[in-house]
């Protein structure tokens, strides 16, 4: 089982990091979600790290789940594995910008995107927004977020104590 380098992790020990995903998080991951990761370890090596680590995942999965979320966003994708843990965790009826029948990826600059949408008539109807993107940019994309989602809705900024450089 291919393993990321967890160092911005909050747990620092690696032998207690090791033996939680090995018994909580990689058991409980969907094999597509399990065959992404190792593809993207094989081919991304050392940069693999910047992936969305399976209990991060996991979480996003029991919010998307718990709030019967139907229509989400991502903005940012690095292989693709927190889209599709947010796409396996819709509905069937559920829409995300696939799990083909559900995803409609948009490759662009995302604030572009986001003011299209606004302007398109998409403001305030997204159930969750993810966003995992150039760290710099958070600020525009919270807010801009903000006008996408509805009342009552989830937005989920990853590593937004992180360094802003990246």
């Amino acid at each position: 089982m291919a393993s990321y380098d967890l160092m911005k992790t909050i747990l620092k020990n690696d032998t207690l990091r090791e033996y939680i995903y090995k018994t909580s998080a990689y058991p409980k991951e969907h094999e597509q979600l399990r065959e992404l990761r190792d593809a993207t370890v094989d081919k991304y090596q050392m940069q693999s790290n910047i992936a969305l680590p399976v209990d991060e995942a996991q979480l996003l999965s029991v919010l998307v789940k718990t709030m019967n979320a139907k229509k989400t966003m991502e903005i940012g994708v690095f292989t693709g594995y927190s889209l599709l843990t947010t796409a396996l965790a819709l509905p069937e009826d559920g829409k995300k910008a696939g799990v083909e029948h559900k995803v409609n990826f948009i490759q662009s600059n995302a604030l572009t995107v986001l003011n299209d949408l606004v302007n398109s008539g998409e403001e305030g109807s997204f159930d969750f927004i993810f966003v995992d993107a150039r760290k710099s940019e958070y600020l525009r994309f919270h807010e801009m977020a903000l006008k996408q989602v509805k009342i009552g809705g989830i937005i989920v900024i990853r590593d937004v104590l992180q360094d802003q450089e990246s």
